[in-house]
């Protein structure tokens, strides 16, 4: 019996004062959960099992006057997760906008919140604020430039590759990654027809706050695949390193290369990247999985639920797509019941 599971059984067997502490949520911090009265505890179990229940909790919970700033956070961003899985986004929206009313400036965790992204730009828009000592970086995705009849076959590799460049990316601690939500919202609020061209790219880029951008490409050379990433400055437009970066290997392992190429990114940016997580070099793994983070963030939760679960068949090992699947406490078409997913 898996983690989540034993917690359901639990549930059913006895009242929620009497089970043992689940492992706290994505997004909560371990002492909110841990908290001696217990009702940090219960909202959790009931996110777990029931979301109309842990709803109910979340209420009661607000309307204490003991909590502190960040305990309130946790609850209404765990209180508007429920809604969205209960099927109300709209209230979901409303209890952001209480955040926003008592921190204007909190900026969503999307790695923790990812089916809250379509509501939190709504509401906080996708600009994000400057921190002192941090560069902020946006990373687009790569153009296809393989020519001739087999093009068209590469047109999902541009997203992939940069899904994949983020993420080696995300290591480095000097860095701060603007989201390709914050992005994407941007493009889509501003109606532009050629969302591709690097005029429009350049604009969402500084409207969305970062200050470096990376523009990548990839091309077929017989048997080996090639991949370039130039790195420029927004304001000024200038090339860092004054030409692209480039790696070229078999064409089975295109998405590995970017290991390779993101150190040589790092080194130029002068950061360090940390010993990456366990991650993923399956084409078709990672495919899944940047389709199910751009279906989270047009709020299709049930396309995006199954997209991670596509994912997982590819790679059971893929730690970013199991992260992302341990936000939904149960199947969004099966109602209530809990996940059981073997690759979890």
């Amino acid at each position: 019996m898996n983690r989540r599971s034993t917690i359901v059984a639990l549930a059913l067997l006895g009242s929620l004062s009497t089970i043992p502490a689940p492992p706290p949520l994505p997004g909560m911090s371990p002492a909110r959960a841990a908290e001696p009265d217990g009702q940090f505890r219960q909202v959790v179990a009931a996110y777990r099992t029931d979301p109309e229940l842990c709803i109910r909790l979340s209420d009661e919970l607000l309307a204490s006057s003991s909590l502190d700033p960040v305990s309130r956070r946790d609850i209404l961003l765990l209180m508007a997760k429920a809604q969205v899985h209960a099927g109300r986004p709209l209230e979901a929206r409303r209890l952001l906008e209480t955040l926003r009313e008592e921190d204007p400036n909190y900026e969503l965790d999307g790695q923790l919140h990812r089916v809250l992204w379509p509501h939190y730009l709504a509401v906080f828009g996708a600009e994000l604020r400057p921190r002192p000592g941090l560069k902020t970086i946006c990373v687009f995705d790569f153009e296809n430039r393989v020519v001739g009849p087999e093009a068209a076959n590469w047109d999902g590799l541009g997203a992939t590759l940069a899904r994949k460049f983020e993420t080696a990316l995300a290591g480095a601690t000097e860095l701060r990654l603007v989201e390709r939500e914050r992005i994407d919202y941007i493009l889509r609020e501003l109606d532009l027809c050629e969302k591709q061209s690097p005029d429009t790219r350049v604009c969402a880029g500084r409207l969305a706050g970062a200050q470096i951008m990376i523009f990548g490409e990839f091309t077929k050379l017989g048997k080996d695949s090639e991949v370039f990433v130039r790195i420029a400055e927004t304001e000024t437009s200038y090339l860092l390193g004054g030409s692209d970066k480039s790696v070229r290997g078999d064409l089975d392992k295109t998405v590995e290369l970017i290991d390779a190429l993101s150190r040589d990114v790092a080194k130029e940016l002068d950061v360090h990247i940390n010993a990456p997580r366990r991650s993923s070099n399956r084409y078709q793994a990672w495919y899944h999985y940047g389709k199910a983070l751009d279906q989270l963030a047009l709020g299709e939760i049930d396309q995006g639920y199954q997209s991670l679960v596509a994912a997982l068949e590819e790679d059971p090992e893929f730690e970013q797509a199991k992260e992302a699947l341990d936000e939904f406490p149960y199947a969004p078409a099966g109602g209530n019941q809990a996940l059981s997913v073997e690759t979890r």
